[in-house]
């Protein structure tokens, strides 16, 4: 066995662990209830806290030497692990902001793409009003255009007829979504049309109705039951 001689060598395995787990403060804790266990068990003479000897006063020094030393490696393994995970944390945020501002730019560059691709529309259409002989064939074109540029699933066009009825009436020009019935129930509307259309030209004011299922001037008409 170890005897009296070199009694702090089963302590290192100990401090070794705590430094491990427990961190700075409990490994010194652990290093100096070794070097007193040591002491008090395994020393000569036992159950008193003296030093006794050159040889045992050497083997504490060395004991506190290889032991602060197990510490010292075991903190500095921890600061390097908590810097090593700080840097992989700032690389992921700094890579999870560079994907974002990508999906910005590439969504910008779409959105500017598409407005490009808009006001060339649009330029062909000033062109097509110019060139086109019949009237019907430019208000197709004018719908086919605005719907693309809404990104809507439904249009239509009305033309604004102020000697019909005592405020005028508005007539259905062209359209795109709507069945044959629609369109012929809407190809005319007057101004007590429940549709709103109809409520525009009462009021003489735009009109929007996010969810006609529980517009109040729709509730319970034949425009509902069309739409």
């Amino acid at each position: 066995g170890l005897g009296d001689h070199l009694p702090y060598v089963t302590f290192f395995i100990a401090v070794a662990i705590t430094t491990w787990v427990g961190g700075l403060g409990p490994s010194l804790a652990a290093v100096l209830l070794g070097a007193l266990a040591s002491n008090w068990f395994f020393m000569s003479p036992r159950h008193t806290l003296g030093i006794v000897g050159a040889m045992h006063q050497l083997g504490y020094a060395a004991y506190f030497a290889v032991a602060l030393s197990i510490v010292g490696l075991g903190e500095a393994w921890r600061k390097a692990q908590r810097r090593a995970e700080t840097l992989l944390s700032d690389l992921r945020a700094e890579l999870s902001l560079r994907e974002r501002v990508e999906e910005a730019l590439r969504e910008s560059e779409a959105h500017l793409a598409q407005e490009l691709a808009d006001t060339k529309l649009l330029q062909n259409i000033s062109v097509e009003l110019v060139k086109e002989d019949c009237v019907e064939g430019l208000y197709e074109k004018i719908i086919e255009a605005a719907l693309g540029i809404m990104r809507a699933d439904f249009a239509s066009m009305q033309m604004f007829y102020d000697d019909r009825g005592e405020r005028g009436n508005l007539r259905l020009l062209a359209y795109r979504g709507f069945n044959e019935q629609a369109a012929k129930f809407w190809e005319w509307v007057h101004v007590d049309s429940d549709s709103t259309c109809g409520m525009a030209l009462r009021t003489r004011q735009r009109v929007i109705v996010p969810d006609i299922e529980i517009c109040a001037f729709m509730a319970g008409t034949e425009d509902l039951a069309t739409y």
